[in-house]
């Protein structure tokens, strides 16, 4: 009797079953570790607002100008900072303030999450968004 060279029938579907287990168990952790890397990308352009909008302030100081407090909301495209121009993605809605003495606040949407960082802390909190939260007059704006 000739031996036939290929698989059978119960081979391939036991093969097609192997691949179809692998596949459900790594695409969540596939989607899961994209999904964290879109946030830290964005945190990442949230420190780099920060950090633009610190070096503003110090420039202006450094003029000798007379400086006030200022913001940028994001979501109308008003700038009270004259000077102040952010390269790259800008947030999809949300507001950035500099107090007179430099400290920095933002509450700003990015991918349906609301980076948040208040005057006195250096910290960028990550929360799901939420319009309240998240606006233009989110609690991290008040004194």
């Amino acid at each position: 009797m000739k031996r036939k060279n290929g698989f059978t029938l119960i081979e391939l579907l036991a093969i097609i079953i192997i691949l179809g287990l692998i596949a459900i168990i790594t695409i969540p952790k596939i989607n899961d570790t994209i999904r964290d890397a879109k946030i830290n990308t964005n945190k990442v352009s949230v420190s780099s607002l920060v950090r633009t909008a610190e070096n503003y302030y110090l420039e202006q100081k450094t003029k000798n100008r007379i400086f006030n407090s200022c913001t940028y909301d994001f979501e109308n495209n008003l700038n009270t900072c004259v000077g102040l121009e952010f390269t790259g993605e800008k947030p999809e809605t949300g507001k950035l303030s500099i107090r007179k003495n430099g400290d920095v606040a933002l509450a700003i949407k990015f991918n349906k999450k609301c980076f948040i960082k208040e005057y006195d802390t250096d910290e960028i909190e990550t929360i799901d968004y939420n319009e309240s939260t998240c606006g233009e007059n989110a609690d991290v704006f008040t004194d």
